[in-house]
């Protein structure tokens, strides 16, 4: 007579085969991949539409720009680069940017005074404020790096910009205004130009961009 009660207990403390170990491991594995890439997904996301609601504001702030000046801000240095991470990046047009839409300092502006004009100091005083494009503006849009304030987009980048020179500079799309654009999620074409994204489309299929 066989002892079913001592048979069951020794099923009992069996516990996993290596492959059931096998099967839950890759399970797991899964689940993970699964979760990291919807949060890689999430977080590109909500940085693209940070770059997006402030690339809008930008253009709202040349366009009063515009309407007080009656032509659009010139990089006072347009070849200006800073360090992000490991690469670097053209940054003044970011920095001559932030100097027309936040006021503080004019020294990046070619036609505000450039390298003769004031510095920017991450400060707002009455007087600078009076000269602002940009109202209210949160301070993820900009930030300081290399001793440099610059405009950045969602990805925490310097924006793109050149200057169209009223119809004189055939390196910008838009010869009469001005071209912006944020690499976006692109890291390949970081030294690519808006002329060449004219020759290419290609080049700027991830960029968002004015043209």
């Amino acid at each position: 007579m066989h002892n079913t009660t001592s048979k069951g207990h020794h099923l009992a403390r069996r516990g996993f085969t290596l492959i059931e170990l096998l099967v839950v491991i890759a399970i797991i594995a899964l689940l993970s991949s699964l979760t990291i890439g919807a949060f890689s997904y999430a977080t590109k996301a909500a940085a693209r539409n940070r770059t997006e609601a402030t690339f809008a504001a930008i253009k709202l702030g040349l366009t009063s720009y515009f309407s007080e000046f009656k032509e659009y801000p010139e990089p006072a240095q347009p070849d200006q680069t800073v360090s992000v991470g490991s690469k670097r990046y053209t940054s003044g047009g970011a920095a001559m940017l932030y100097q027309a839409m936040s006021g503080d300092g004019n020294n990046a502006i070619l036609i505000g005074g450039g390298e003769s004009g004031e510095g920017s100091d991450g400060q707002f005083t009455k007087e600078e404020s009076a000269r602002t494009m940009m109202r209210d503006m949160p301070p993820t849009t900009w930030k300081k790096i290399e001793n440099v304030y610059v405009m950045v987009d969602g990805f925490n980048r310097p924006f793109q910009y050149t200057y169209g020179a009223n119809g004189n500079n055939t390196d910008a799309v838009n010869t009469s205004s001005y071209d912006l654009w944020s690499f976006g999620e692109d890291e390949q074409n970081i030294n690519q130009s808006s002329h060449a994204a004219k020759i290419d489309p290609k080049t700027s299929a991830k960029w968002i961009k004015n043209w």
